[in-house]
């Protein structure tokens, strides 16, 4: 019973940074995105996004 305690206790934590370091990963690459955008707006001067 303990080992079964143990084992779903390393499994949530896994499961948890899995998705904690997924979710920065998308939130970076949609920052660096968005900085793109947004800065070659301003060097052009037409803004292409609204």
């Amino acid at each position: 019973m303990r080992l079964i305690l143990i084992i779903l206790t390393v499994s949530a934590f896994t499961l948890t940074s899995c998705n904690t370091v997924m979710g920065t990963a998308k939130g970076v690459g949609r920052d660096a995105k968005a900085v793109f955008i947004y800065s070659r707006d301003a060097v052009t001067g037409k803004p292409i996004s609204d």
